[in-house]
Parts: C-alpha cells; structure tokens; sequence
C-alpha cells in the first residue's frame, strides 16, 4: 500500500473513531528579540492561572492545544513544547507534563545574559547621566516656554503682515529648538551601550563579512551573525543561540492531536517569493503556491487533467518537506533577521520545479507577520477540515464544528507612548519604528472573524425556529449558487460552502506591554542580565493587571439571568476576591509587590466560582466561557 494510501486510511479511522474537542487554547509568542524575555513573564502568569482552573475543576487537559510563533516567540514555543514532550514520559496526567514548563522558560532566560562582577561594575558607571539628562531636560521646557511666550506677544506683528520676517525667524528659533535633544536617562545610557559593547554573545556571534557594493562603508565590511558554535573566541564566552537553547530545545518536535500532545506553529517568510509560511508540528510537510497574475499560466493550470490536480505534490509551486518532525533547520527560518543572521535555506522538493533540486531562502517571520493570528486561524481550520473530513463540516444544517479557540497574545510591541512632545532624536526615531512595525495589527483579523462568527449563529438560529415545512426552501437558499470567482477559486460555490470550516473565537486576550520610559531603538539586542530580569517582571505585571481587569469586567457583564440563582453574598467574594488581587498588585508596574499574595486571590476566586457552579446549578457554558481560562 502507497504512503499516501496509509494517511488516508489513518485519517478515516481517526473520522470515525474521534470527535473534535468543543474549544481549544491558543497561546500567541510574538518576534521581538530580547523582548522576549517579556513573554516568559506573561506565560508564567497563565501557567499557574491555568493549572489552578484545571486543577480545581479536576480536568485533565493541555494549558495549551496550540502555540504559534515568530522569530523569538517561536523559540519560547518550542522550549515549553520540548519541556511537555520530554516530561510526558514521566507524567501521569497532562496537568502534570505541564507544570514546570514556566520555570524551563525562566531558566533559559536567565541563563541568556553574560552575567559576572565586571558586567556590573560596567552598569554602576552610568549614574552621572540622569544629572546632564535632568539639567538638559530643564534647560529646554524653559526655552520653549520663552520661546511661546515671545511669540504670543509678536503674533499681532506678522498677522498685519507688515514684517513676514518676524514669522520666519521664530520658525527657525522654535526648530533649533525642537531639535535640541536631551541626553539619556541613566538607565537608558546603560541599556545603550552595555549593548553596543558587550553584544548578545549567546544570541548571534558576530563575524566580520566585507560589504564594499558600492565602496562606500569606510570599514569595509559589516558583521552576521552565525546561528551555531563559532571555531574561535574573542576574550568571552560566543556561543551563539543554537548553543543557548541545546538542553531547552528537542532535536525533533513531531506531535499528534491523537496522543494529546500540543501544537507548535511559527512562521517565515520566502525571500524569492514574499509568501508567508507557516511551519507544523502536527504535520511533515509545507506547501505553498505564489501569486500568479498571468492568464496564459492560469489556464493552463485549469486544462490540466483532474488526476495531475488531485495529486497533493502537483497542487503547489513549493514543497518543504520534514518526515522527522520540526528540526533546528526548519526552526531557524523564523528568526533568520536579514542584518544579523546568514540566511537560511531549505530544500524545495515540489515536482513543479523544473529545474531539480532548488533552495528556497527565508527571512524573520516578523517582517511579514509579527503576530500569527491570522497563520493560527488558517492552519487551525486546514487541520480540522482534513480531520473531520470536508463533507462532515457543519453547514448550516447538520456537520461537526471545528473547536472554537480561546487566544492569548503576548504583545511586546506597545501601541501607545506617553512621550510629549514626541522626541526626534535619531535613537527614538528608531525605537517607535520598530514599535508601529513590528506591534500587534490583527485587530481587523479578530473582528472579521467574530462577524462571521455571528452570522453563523444567526443562520444556526434561524434554522431552528423554521417550520418544518419552511425547511426545504431554506435548503434551496444554502444550496444557492455563489457568482464570485474569488470564491469558486477557492472552493466556495455556494452559500453552504461560505459557512463549512468557520469556527468560533470566544475570547481573546491581549496582553500588551506598556512603553517603556527607558526604551532604546537596540531594545531587540538588550540581552542584559538587567533588562532582562527587568522584562520579566513587566510581562508578569501587565498579565496579572489584564488577567484581573478582564475577569471583573466579565462578571459585571453577567446579568441577572444567567446568575440569578447565585446570592448576593456570593457575587460580593467574588468581585471582592479580584479587588482584593488588584489592590495587592498595586496600579502601577514595580516590584514592591508580592506575586504570592496577589495568586493566592486569584485562587480564591477560582475555588468560589467552582462552588457557584456546585452549588446553585450555575449552567456550565457561563462559567467555562466566561470566567475559566
């Protein structure tokens, strides 16, 4: 029997032996360099918040069905990963193959910086700037409110325009001013040039690459960065990130939906072609077609045989195949930064390339897609379509539903500055660059996804309010035929096919990372002990603040219907237990706080809401949707 013969056969008894789980947990890492440091403060957070919901509710299940990834984020995906995997041989339950995953994350981020007694004589040398940044900063409010103030009192002479000079000459005042920056904060000189001196020695070994195009680089040559163990030293420690993550990272990650292992997906993106890629550990193969606007090639792709289309290799221009599961040689696609690292290339294995064997080369998944809310969504609905089976979707009558999906992004990439007015120094100019690149942009992904989300309950509903004699002609209206050839392209010709393979999101979860009053356009090479621990205890913060905020606007939103069966007292510990957490973390990010002191209020409001549930027949959907993870 041919291979594909097997996975056909296997995928039809998985169909008949197996039903998709109603929802699943989706996990979002965003790209950002060190910023990732900010992540593992985030995912310790949802770590212990879950175990305790799992725990309590005496489940047995993954913190995470999927984690998705890019550059940075998807190392911190395949480190938890790894953990699970190489834990389960031990574990007796899920819970237990995931507890300990946050403290793995921890621990390779601690372990990233270059951390001895020289480093921190270094930092302590930093401490006469915040004087000249203090003394500068003084200097120029009171310039500028000279500066408004004169000019208030000369605005009637220009506006007669008998002396357009005057106008001219306070422009040229106001933008020398402007232009007049203020030195760096202590802590912003040391994030500085701590990193300009001491580089990120277990992330990137620098390597001296000559770059003379056009002769005009005075040094002749610039550095790139190797992914593994360099042959030689330069007077400290130069391993490079493969080598930080051997120990963290399985040589392997191969898993499968049906041994209830987790999920990692990361993305890159293909220099020849600009597609997006995305990477699968529950599948051995990636395959893409590029945009073709050419009609003579689009037809001739349509007057091929049937039996050449139907076979899976013959379908796309590109196929990267890896029977083994996902390797350091797919991983490193997702973080191959152009100006830091060699690029990576793979092998393209799809009978469509004429020309033989071919190398496909890949850049940092965030230059296309920072934040894989939309790769998710897509891999999330091809896997489940193949699983259950195309023709057993629910179609607005009868079928299976794809899980709907709890999502929580890890956002590194603040939208918001409190900068005013917005500085225009060359360093500022490119630390809120990479912020408005690189940030969270999926908000219109999320609504359209939650717009079709409701129509479909709205078909859902309407359907079972019909007569049974009204049925038939709703039928006919599925069964309509779509005029979009957008659509037919893709398989959609009628009204049924627009509603198979759509799922719901029923909550997402942003936890965004505040600015940063000493943020520096090399925040993406920071991999300082100190700024590492710093992004650490930001992530946990601003996790703890969203996850109580979201749990108190949510039980203010739930009215008297679905929880009036519950007492007055019980709601009362309820809202008192999360004012009791946010009073204990503080409203403002430090760390004076105790993160014991603030879990151990969230815990208590897990156990009441269980006893809710227990006790007043609280309908399971409204406290499963609404206030656990």
């Amino acid at each position: 029997m041919s291979q594909e013969k097997v996975s056909s056969y296997k995928k039809e008894q998985k169909q008949e032996s197996k039903q998709p789980p109603p929802k699943q947990r989706a996990l979002i890492f965003q790209g950002g360099g060190a910023l990732g440091a900010y992540e593992a403060g985030v995912y310790r957070v949802l770590h212990d918040w879950i175990n305790k919901n799992i725990s309590a509710a005496r489940k047995d299940e993954n913190f995470f069905d999927v984690i998705a990834g890019t550059s940075i984020g998807a190392i911190n995906g395949a480190i938890v990963l790894s953990y699970v995997l190489r834990n389960k041989r031990k574990s007796q339950t899920l819970r237990e193959c995931w507890y300990g995953s946050a403290k793995e994350l921890e621990d390779f981020w601690n372990g990233l910086p270059i951390n001895n007694f020289y480093i921190h004589l270094y930092d302590l040398s930093f401490w006469p700037w915040d004087y000249f940044h203090d003394t500068t900063k003084r200097m120029k409010e009171s310039s500028i409110d000279m500066l408004d103030r004169a000019e208030g009192s000369m605005r009637n002479v220009w506006k007669s325009s008998t002396n357009p000079i005057v106008k001219e000459w306070f422009d040229l005042l106001r933008f020398y001013t402007e232009a007049w920056d203020i030195p760096a904060s202590t802590e912003s000189a040391r994030r500085h040039y701590s990193t300009k001196t001491f580089g990120s020695p277990n992330v990137a070994a620098a390597i001296a690459r000559s770059d003379l195009k056009f002769w005009d680089n005075p040094s002749g040559f610039r550095f790139r960065g190797e992914q593994g163990r360099i042959p030689f030293s330069w007077g400290y420690p130069n391993y490079s990130l493969r080598e930080a993550c051997r120990g963290h990272i399985l040589d392997s990650i191969k898993t499968d939906f049906e041994l209830k292992e987790p999920r990692l997906l990361f993305v890159t993106v293909d220099v020849q072609s600009g597609d997006t890629i995305s990477f699968d550990s529950y599948d051995t193969r990636t395959e893409y077609t590029e945009y073709d606007e050419n009609p003579e090639q689009k037809k001739e792709d349509k007057n091929k045989p049937e039996e050449d289309n139907d076979k899976p290799d013959n379908q796309h221009h590109h196929l990267i195949r890896y029977q083994n599961g996902i390797e350091w040689e797919q991983l490193s696609t997702t973080f191959s930064l152009p100006d830091l690292y060699r690029y990576t290339t793979l092998q393209d294995e799809s009978p469509k390339n004429k020309e033989g064997k071919k190398m496909r080369t890949y850049w940092d998944g965030g230059v296309s897609s920072n934040t894989p809310l939309r790769e998710l969504i897509s891999q999330h609905k091809k896997y489940w379509d193949n699983y259950i089976g195309h023709d057993k979707l629910w179609d607005g009558e009868k079928g299976v539903k794809i899980p709907a999906l709890n999502v929580y992004i890890a956002d590194v990439w603040p939208a918001k500055i409190e900068d005013d007015p917005v500085p225009s120094d060359n360093d500022f100019v490119i630390s809120r660059k990479s912020n408005l690149l690189l940030m969270d942009k999926t908000e219109y992904e999320e609504s359209v996804t939650k717009m079709i989300t409701q129509y479909m309950h709205l078909v859902e509903e309407l359907i079972k309010k019909l007569n049974d004699k009204d049925k038939p002609g709703t039928k006919e209206v599925l069964d309509y035929p779509i005029i979009s050839n957008a659509l037919n392209k893709k398989g959609k010709k009628t009204y049924r096919d627009l509603l198979k393979g759509n799922f719901d999101i029923n909550r997402l979860m942003r936890i965004e990372r505040k600015d940063d009053t000493y943020a520096v356009g090399l925040s993406l090479a920071d991999f300082s002990a100190h700024t590492i621990g710093q992004l650490m205890a930001f992530g946990k913060y601003d996790a703890l603040d969203k996850l109580i905020k979201t749990l108190s606007l949510t039980l203010q939103n739930l009215d008297n219907n679905e929880l009036k069966k519950v007492p007055s007292e019980t709601k009362n510990r309820l809202h008192k237990h999360l004012e009791d957490a946010g009073e204990a973390l503080g409203s403002e990010t430090n760390n004076n706080y105790s993160y014991d002191d603030v879990m151990k209020h969230l815990y208590d409001f897990v156990d009441e809401v269980n006893m809710m549930e227990t006790n007043f027949n609280i309908e399971h959907r409204v406290v499963d949707d609404r206030l656990r993870p």
